[in-house]
């Protein structure tokens, strides 16, 4: 991923959470993604709060590690390119 994008790191679950950076928002970048065939949400709507409008939210539980692989490198040609 690109500088200034964060991700988190989890120890269990179906779901891990990227951060964008400003001035990027993730329902932007979301877009982007369903055009380039990849399915990931912005997590605005996954927010009890306020949703800051950088945040996607990817699931892992479902897709085969090399699909994950291919569609974590096309989402980050996405990002560089917003």
């Amino acid at each position: 991923m690109p500088e200034g994008v964060r991700w988190t790191h989890p120890g269990g679950g179906f779901f891990l959470w990227i951060s964008l950076p400003e001035p990027m928002r993730s329902s932007d970048v979301a877009e982007r993604a369903r055009r380039a065939g990849l399915w990931i949400p912005s997590g605005d709507p996954f927010f009890a709060e306020e949703p800051t409008g950088q945040c996607l939210r990817l699931a892992f539980s479902y897709v085969a590690p090399d699909r994950i692989v291919q569609g974590i490198e096309t989402l980050a040609q996405i990002v560089r390119a917003s």
